[in-house]
């Protein structure tokens, strides 16, 4: 595996926040809603290329296994 330049850490460290963000924002449709988690996980595979973009998104999965509360979490009354 090649060494990672500082640009490219950095832009996969701002897609993995931006998947934090934009998950936390749900549209109640259905039974099921949706979020916009998906929309920035398009947009960083689009973005960064499948290498980096996966490695973005990984490393947001990895944020939530660590504790941090980045998984959208929807509630119906």
């Amino acid at each position: 595996m090649k060494n990672l330049k500082t640009k490219e850490i950095t832009l996969c460290a701002l897609f993995a926040s931006l998947t934090a963000i934009l998950s936390q924002i749900t549209i109640p449709i259905g039974p099921v809603p949706v979020n916009f988690a998906h929309l920035s996980t398009f947009l960083a595979a689009g973005l960064l290329g499948s290498r980096m973009g996966a490695l973005s998104q990984l490393t947001f999965v990895l944020m939530g296994a660590a504790g941090l509360p980045v998984f959208s979490v929807s509630y119906y009354p």
